[in-house]
């Protein structure tokens, strides 16, 4: 490898060590500068459900719950629609489940699901029961995917 990387002029470098198995990726890539998938699970939850950029010690509590799994994607979900600061808007049920859409399926509710879910809300349903059929759908594991983190 050193001779073919010599014949193109480039030097060989070293390699990137790597992880012991079971170990989680933490921090920024050493290869591209990304962040892993955690953070950025937890950052999306900040800008979609809160509109805003994570502080510093939030951040540190939800990621490394999501690494030492101690917290599932469920439950960093709920700890943000649950949260003080997001029940302080006091949104309506329409805007409520918008941002459901929007957080767990990562898109804009089409008008039959707006509408079932409206209704099953005027219908008795609590809103942590609509947050659980969000947070247990298939879309919303694929975003955990995504991200690398386990939905729970």
């Amino acid at each position: 490898f050193t001779a073919l990387c010599a014949s193109y002029g480039i030097a060989r470098g070293n390699g990137i060590a790597v992880p012991a198995y079971g170990t989680v990726p933490t921090g920024s890539c050493s290869v591209d500068g990304r962040q892993d998938g955690v953070t950025l699970f937890v950052t999306r939850l900040y800008k979609v459900c809160l509109g805003r950029a994570p502080d510093a010690d939030g951040l540190r509590y939800w990621t490394n719950g999501l690494w030492s799994h101690a917290n599932s994607g469920r439950t960093a979900a709920y700890g943000f629609v649950f949260s003080d600061e997001f029940t302080a808007h006091k949104y309506d049920d329409t805007a409520y489940v918008t941002y459901l859409y929007s957080a767990f399926l990562d898109r804009k509710p089409d008008a039959a699901g707006l509408a079932d879910w409206l209704s099953r809300l005027a219908n008795g349903y609590t809103r942590e029961q609509v947050f659980d059929g969000f947070v247990g759908s298939t879309e919303f594991t694929a975003i955990c995917n995504r991200y690398g983190i386990v939905r729970g």
